[in-house]
């Protein structure tokens, strides 16, 4: 019974002590946010609806709206130093900052349609995924890579049938991409190339991330489920 109790009592309290970890941060904003990236502790960016881009210097305590030139939904954002970051739009649009988000312009890309994920490797290196939409479905997915920083952008691959959404690489060489119908794409050399591993779900995988060279997960789901493999 003593053994029972003090379980109980370390588990209330690991229970209590975990769910108080989360606070509510008023961003500023009421548009619909899409994604986030940190690069340390205290800065990092949200982006969203309406062209909008909020930096924090503080860790989320407070942010500011940065300035952004394109009229587009931001669905991505990606920095891989203080200054230099990217953020892929609606309408085939990607943008880039070299001051830290103090000005974005806009690069080519190539193509029209949502450009949902995007992932740079360095400074130089870089991919992203795009999709259209037919009937509220997503198709024509297409995969980009930059070797130049953004300034410009080739076609890797495309699938006529199966939009993608989100990209990862666990290192300049290995990265994986998901998208509609349980899509995975993985690529081995930096994003030239990239081979079908799976499409063991009919569900949507919306964000993809690996701890390592072999573990991973994925999330997604449906209007009525949500799934995590």
């Amino acid at each position: 019974m003593k053994i029972f109790n003090i379980v109980s009592i370390v588990f209330i309290f690991f229970h209590s002590f975990t769910y108080a970890q989360w606070t509510q941060i008023p961003l500023g904003t009421s548009v619909e946010l899409f994604d986030l990236h940190f690069i340390s502790v205290d800065t990092g960016w949200v982006v969203g609806r309406n062209s909008t881009v909020l930096k924090t210097t503080n860790g989320g305590i407070y942010w500011t709206p940065q300035q952004v030139s394109v009229s587009a939904e931001i669905t991505s954002v990606y920095f891989v130093n203080a200054n230099i970051g990217w953020a892929s739009c609606s309408n085939g649009v990607i943008i880039k900052t070299t001051n830290g988000g103090g000005n974005w312009v806009q690069k080519p890309s190539g193509i029209n349609e949502v450009i949902y994920g995007i992932y740079f490797t360095s400074d130089m290196e870089g991919v992203a995924v795009s999709a259209s939409w037919y009937n509220g479905y997503p198709h024509l997915g297409r995969i980009l890579k930059t070797t130049d920083g953004g300034e410009t952008s080739s076609i890797r691959i495309t699938d006529y049938y199966d939009g993608l959404i989100d990209v990862f690489f666990i290192d300049k060489n290995q990265g994986w991409a998901c998208g509609s119908r349980g899509t995975i794409y993985k690529t081995l050399d930096g994003g030239n190339t990239w081979n079908l591993v799976n499409q063991f779900t009919g569900y949507w995988l919306n964000a993809i991330y690996f701890y390592n060279k072999n573990e991973g997960i994925v999330v997604g789901g449906n209007v009525n489920s949500d799934i995590i493999y």
